[in-house]
This record gives C-alpha cells, structure tokens and sequence, in this order.
C-alpha cells in the first residue's frame, strides 16, 4: 500500500497523519485477518517502522514479499521458542539438542559486564559481542593488548545498556532477553576476514534457498542459491556485489540437513551457518532477517518462496509477557 509523501509537512501534523493512515489500514485488515486487540500495539509499531523505511504499509492481507511475511510473522506467528532461540547464548542449547554438541563455535565465556571478562584466559583468536542484538561482534585475531581491550569497552557497554533492541522495528522477541556478553570461538583466525555466511531460510523443517555472504567486512558480495546451488541470479543487499560463481561444499547435503533439523520446529527461520574445512557450525537463528526490511529487489522474487502456511495463526503472546515481573524468558 503506498501513500503520498508528507515529507513537507510539519512533524507533529504529520504524526496525527500517520496515526490516522494507521488506524484506517486497521479497520480494513481486521475485516481480513484474525487481529485482536492485542496485536494492536505491535501492529502500530511495524506500520511506523515500515512507513519511515520505505513510506508504504506491509500487505498483510496476501504478503508475498519477504518483507511482508517477515512483518506477518511478527504478529501472527508469536512463541517463546522464538525468544530462547534469538538468544546468542541459550541458541546453543537448542541446536545441541537438535544437531550435536559439535555444531555450534565453542564457547569461552559470559559475564554480565565488560570487568568480568577474563581476557587472559583466553586464546589469541576469539570473538566477541552481545546475545541479544546484532552487529556488535568484534573479530580479534590476535592476543589483544590492554590498550586494545579499552577501545572494545565503549561498544559493548552500549549495546548490554540498550535494553529495547529491535523493538521500534517490531523485533519483540529481544526484548526479553537478559543482555550479557559472549566471548567464543574464531572459526578462521587464518582469514583476512570473517568466515563466508550460509543463511538457509527455512520454512517447518523444509530448507527453500541459501543466501551466501563472503568477505563481509572487507568487499562483501553475495549470491542467493537454490539446494541444489544453483545461481537464482537474485540480489538482497544491493550494497554487496553480485556473485556468480558458487561451489557447493561436499558437505552440502549435510548443511541442508542440519538447516532443516534445527528449523523444524518454526513456521520460518534463517539459520545462519558457517562451513570450515568441512566443519559445519550453526551461528545464529534469526527471526525476522533484516527486521523484514531488505533493500534488494530479490526480496519480492524470494518471497514467493517463503510458502508458509497464512491461514494457521498463533494466539499473541507479547502482551502477556510485557505483563511478567520478570521479562527475561525461560525455554
């Protein structure tokens, strides 16, 4: 649905706008969808943030972008399984359980605060950043020196202080996670760079494509592949160059298996995954990729591949947990 710029008017004129754009896309939704009263604050949410993206409003009536079924998601597909498994440390657990103890970076540490990391215990190569937000990994490939230590200080306090990530994106589930800081494993301290990305998206165990990523913090590129690693000449970050030259891992039927086993549980999720020298390592599951707001064109192809079924909804759950004492969620 797109609406007419306001760039000219006044903010607080143009926020009574956007409030009764909102509410008129509302009354016609909840002819359509099984929205309730309390879905209506995150719907609200999701309806600004995707308006001050891209100045249109999701179709949630028949989504078939990947940024119009992540925004679905948010609201029609609420679990405490996302909660537990959007969290860097206790993700683990899970794919453990699911895949094996061997399956995941080795973990080194958690502490609560950046004074409680036990930096000479640990070996000259590791990573380090927070469980419940993204981008503040920090790659250190060799033994840190104390002036080093500091500079990593500064942003990892910020990010165990910001206590609401993801929320004006409609991101729920982090809310609910105790911020704590995770020191593990660097899967390839050779490398100039981070090791090269196998994000599955996976819908109920069924793996539909992958997105590879190399080279991230020096010249990303991407290519976006279909199982059998076939070129689906489709991009999502327009910022990345576009890749043409994939080679499957001979373990790339073990990749697809893992990515399936450890989704089969979620009515969609990225399963983010590294492969080194044959070793298969599940990084992340994610949620919403990209809050549901990729910038590439290949987003609305992909999307019509991201089949899940739009008539099973979940009950919503957020307003019972903003009700908690505690909003830190068990499993």
């Amino acid at each position: 649905m797109r609406l007419i710029s306001t760039r000219a008017i006044p903010r607080p004129i143009r926020r009574a706008w956007l409030k009764k754009q909102i509410e008129k896309k509302w009354q016609q939704d909840v002819r359509y969808l099984p929205l309730k009263d309390e879905h209506r604050d995150l719907y609200d949410i999701i309806h600004r943030f995707t308006w001050k993206e891209t100045k249109t409003f999701p179709d949630l009536v028949s989504p078939r972008s990947i940024n119009d079924k992540m925004q679905w998601l948010k609201l029609f597909d609420q679990t405490r399984n996302k909660i537990f498994c959007s969290d860097k440390i206790r993700v683990r657990d899970y794919v453990e359980r699911t895949v094996g103890p061997f399956n995941v970076p080795q973990l080194y540490q958690t502490v609560r605060r950046f004074s409680e990391i036990e930096f000479s215990t640990l070996p000259p190569h590791f990573v380090i950043k927070t469980n419940h937000d993204s981008g503040t990994g920090i790659l250190v490939k060799d033994r840190p020196t104390e002036t080093l230590i500091e500079t990593f200080r500064p942003r990892l306090e910020r990010a165990l202080a910001n206590k609401t990530f993801g929320w004006d994106k409609g991101e729920w589930a982090y809310r609910f996670i105790e911020p704590r800081i995770l020191v593990e494993e660097y899967l390839s301290p050779q490398s100039h760079d981070a090791p090269p990305d196998f994000k599955f998206f996976c819908i109920e165990g069924n793996a539909r494509f992958c997105h590879y990523i190399r080279d991230r913090y020096t010249n990303p590129k991407e290519q976006v592949v279909d199982l059998d690693g076939n070129d689906l000449g489709q991009s999502l970050n327009p910022e990345f160059k576009l890749l043409s030259d994939f080679v499957k891992p001979d373990n790339w039927l073990k990749m697809i298996e893992m990515a399936e086993s450890v989704s089969r549980e979620f009515k969609f999720v990225r399963v983010d995954m590294y492969n080194i020298d044959g070793r298969i390592a599940v990084g992340e599951m994610t949620m919403w990729p990209q809050a549901g707001m990729y910038r590439g064109n290949g987003q609305k192809v992909l999307g019509e591949l991201i089949d899940f079924d739009l008539t099973t909804v979940r009950p919503p759950i957020l307003h019972l947990l903003l009700k908690q004492a505690n909003p830190v969620v068990e499993r």
